[in-house]
């Protein structure tokens, strides 16, 4: 997803919806059950730009229609470390979706 923030919270590219439009049809098409939205530098702004992106996929039907679980790592881990926070709302998600 074509998006950057710096380290202070400067936006040096913006958050592209046209694009994330784009992956909900993909996730959808495939059948995606839980979905993990972790933004470089996303602490540095308590996580704007990722909220934005979780109220697109909601707004898009996501979490209703086809997904089960939607983790946020501004929200999971609200830590620096792009690792640690992206790992740990992957994880969230996986461990979070339907158990067939």
């Amino acid at each position: 997803m074509p998006e950057r923030m710096e380290r202070d919270g400067s936006v040096t590219q913006s958050l592209n919806v046209a694009v994330l439009d784009s992956a909900v049809e993909t996730l959808r098409r495939e059948g995606v059950e839980a979905v993990a939205v972790g933004f470089y530098n996303s602490y540095a702004n308590d996580g704007t730009r990722e909220n934005q992106a979780a109220a697109t996929l909601r707004k898009a039907g996501v979490q209703l229609a086809f997904v089960n679980w939607l983790s946020v790592s501004s929200q999971i881990a609200p830590l620096v470390g792009e690792y640690e926070r992206t790992s740990t709302a992957v994880l969230d998600a996986a461990g979070s979706g339907r158990m067939d």
